[in-house]
């Protein structure tokens, strides 16, 4: 399915609909869905590459929300060491991105 085929104006506007009908808790769910088909009526051995990509950036996502909280906890203990040393945030935001990359 390509941008400027009818197919897509047909199903851009169903999925839209469909978004703001569904409750906000599962809004995401249905655009990963939708985003899942789309991209595998291109080529559906696509969806191996989107499949392990959402795994990474949802992984690396969820590391970075664990070290805020921990680093948040240690700045209120240690607020002299807060300057210096290895952003960890920044290593897990850089590991996931270039996990992604084509090899």
């Amino acid at each position: 399915m390509l941008f400027n085929t009818m197919q897509y104006f047909v199903f851009l506007p169903i999925v839209v609909f469909i978004y703001y009908i569904l409750p906000q808790r599962v809004r995401y769910v249905w655009l990963l869905a939708a985003s899942y088909y789309f991209y595998m009526q291109w080529n559906p051995l696509y969806i191996v590459l989107l499949f392990f990509s959402t795994c990474i950036t949802y992984t690396g996502a969820r590391v970075i929300g664990r070290l805020n909280a921990a680093c948040a906890g240690e700045a209120k203990l240690l607020p002299e060491n807060r300057g210096g040393g290895v952003n960890p945030q920044r290593c897990a935001l850089v590991i996931s991105f270039f996990q992604r990359l084509p090899k």
